[in-house]
């Protein structure tokens, strides 16, 4: 079960999960409260209950239905990421749904086109032993032609189609052309700009059907972007009988310029200035509160100056380390032919400028390739330092015993070529025949969700030390239950969490259920945290997460 599921949206503040049997409690946005809401207004979740019908998305909604009853066979719907086509397929969907229509809606069509006629197929009550081997545009045919006897037809919504290959998408085409009307099969398709630009390059195998012809979904207007801040917040349980506004005109201005009219950077810069504006104790969300373009170019900036500085200062190092090996190489040189003995016995005053090179010369020749190169190569690096360092240790034995450190001494050969001790013999051979019975270099084997969970609990402990007591982060959830534990467990067990376990932090409440607390990374500034949360994927986008002090953090731990 995705953890979707596990942990919804806020405004559902006490669920009771029957697979697993555990209640836990969502935190719900701080600004609720404070402005008498009942919900959160700008969730990013898809809800057709509140739908947005000015600037021309409920005018468009009804030519698509027209233009369905009307026997187009292809629909074709663009808009950028964000501008609300997931809504209006899902608003599509309930307008058709008991109309003479059965509709099949398509969310992320990845894959060839019999694995995507598939599915389609399956939806359409396709017995699901049948194997992919059947010819799936004729079982689509044979299935089309039983709701023609029914008299209904076939709506095929594919959302996201941008994604769709090229290929697949001309095979789309091709079988949108065969089918006809004589099937009663409607296709709409709905996706980014680019979905326009591959659509164009398959003019030429379907002269029938007019894939020219289309809708645009336009971004908003300054005034529908105060309309439409205004509807969410009423929508959310703003009495009519509170304030007018809570977005001063300043603030709607620089949201529009911010977000230029789309939907989704609408949601997260209202949000946003809500958290900040219940955070200053004000009844009115100011401009101050609106995160606007120059927070944006400064965390920019900062992102691209930080690695360009630290870079510099890795080239001056290495042109240093350069310089005083090419110093050593010469003086070696001078003093190689005159007095070899005294050289030999003086080792710990040259070998201690080695030790203190950071970049030490490359050979000339290497060891030839072997089946645990890799291997190898970590054990000479090591094994190089740990001899190196064991010469550099014997400053204070007596003389005779350098003689017993010829073998690990960097020889300096006539030429000024240095060579590099070999590695540990046994070290080698351990690795040779690990490969050996195996045939490549083990890997570690995929970890349990205490080991993670542990790992973590260990990395939020730097902050309750006051490591990051000038940092930022983002909130992403809240649990309260006995269950609260294992749950987080076994949610970092799951592929999409374990891609980011590296950046969330965990911090425990002595409760009674108990309580946790689910943060992500670590910012130098609320700009830069802010902007983390912006661009977070939609899986956790889905906890309501708001950015804050790590200060702040800590505090909700407290007795």
């Amino acid at each position: 079960m995705p953890y979707s599921d596990f942990f919804p949206a806020p405004g559902n503040c006490l669920i009771k999960n029957n697979s697993w049997h555990f209640q836990y409690i969502i935190a719900e946005p701080m600004y609720l409260e404070h402005f008498h809401l009942n919900k959160s207004p700008f969730d990013e979740k898809a809800d057709t209950k509140i739908f947005f019908k000015h600037a021309g998305r409920g005018e468009l909604l009804r030519k698509l239905s027209e233009a369905l009853r009307g026997g187009k066979p292809l629909i074709k719907i663009i808009g950028n990421e964000g501008s609300g086509k997931t809504m209006l397929c899902r608003l599509l969907l309930q307008q058709l749904s008991g109309k003479n229509f059965d509709s099949v809606y398509l969310d992320n069509p990845v894959g060839s086109f019999d694995d995507l006629l598939h599915v389609v197929c399956l939806d359409l009550g396709m017995d699901p032993t049948l194997t992919t081997e059947r010819d799936m545009l004729s079982e689509l045919h044979d299935l089309l032609a039983l709701r023609k006897k029914e008299q209904k037809k076939v709506v095929l919504i594919v959302d996201e189609a941008e994604k769709l290959f090229l290929a697949t998408l001309e095979r789309f085409m091709r079988a949108i052309c065969e089918t006809g009307d004589d099937y009663g099969l409607y296709v709409v398709l709905v996706g980014r700009p680019t979905l326009d630009a591959n659509l164009g390059q398959l003019t030429v195998y379907c002269s029938n059907v007019d894939i020219k012809e289309g809708y645009v979904l336009e971004p908003l207007t300054a005034e529908e972007t105060a309309d439409y801040l205004d509807f969410r917040l009423r929508a959310a349980g703003l009495s009519e009988n509170g304030p007018e506004k809570i977005f001063t005109e300043g603030a709607v201005q620089k949201i529009f310029e911010s977000a230029g009219g789309n939907l989704r950077l609408i949601n997260i810069l209202a949000e946003e200035a809500l958290q900040a504006s219940s955070s200053d104790k004000s009844f009115l969300v100011l401009l101050d509160h609106v995160a606007g373009q120059e927070d944006q170019h400064k965390t920019k900036i900062g992102a691209l100056v930080v690695p360009t500085s630290l870079q510099s200062k890795k080239m001056l190092f290495a042109g240093a380390a350069i310089l005083i090996i090419l110093l050593l190489v010469f003086l070696f040189r001078g003093q190689g032919n005159k007095e070899p003995d005294k050289q030999l016995a003086k080792p710990d005053k040259q070998l201690g400028h080695l030790v203190q090179s950071d970049h030490p010369p490359p050979p000339e020749q290497l060891p030839p390739p072997t089946a645990a190169a890799d291997t190898e190569a970590v054990t000479v690096q090591q094994s190089t330092v740990s001899e190196t360092k064991a010469i550099s240790s014997t400053k204070k034995q007596p003389p005779p015993e350098v003689d017993t450190l010829k073998p690990a001494i960097v020889e300096l050969k006539p030429e000024g070529v240095k060579s590099i001790p070999k590695a540990d013999e046994k070290a080698q051979e351990k690795v040779k025949e690990a490969v050996a019975v195996t045939g490549k270099v083990r890997k570690n084997p995929s970890r349990s969700g205490e080991e993670l969970y542990q790992e973590r609990i260990r990395a939020s402990a730097k902050w309750l030390a006051g490591a990051y007591h000038n940092s930022y982060t983002v909130q992403l959830m809240m649990l309260a239950s006995e269950q609260a534990t294992p749950n987080i467990k076994k949610m970092l067990t799951e592929d999409e969490y374990s891609a980011i376990k590296d950046k969330l932090y965990i911090l425990r409440k002595k409760t009674s259920p108990p309580t946790l607390f689910v943060f992500y990374g670590t910012y130098d500034s609320m700009e830069q945290a802010r902007q983390a949360r912006n661009n977070m994927p939609l899986f956790l986008r889905k906890h309501h997460p708001y950015a804050l002090s790590i200060s702040d953090a800590l505090k909700k731990t407290e007795d």
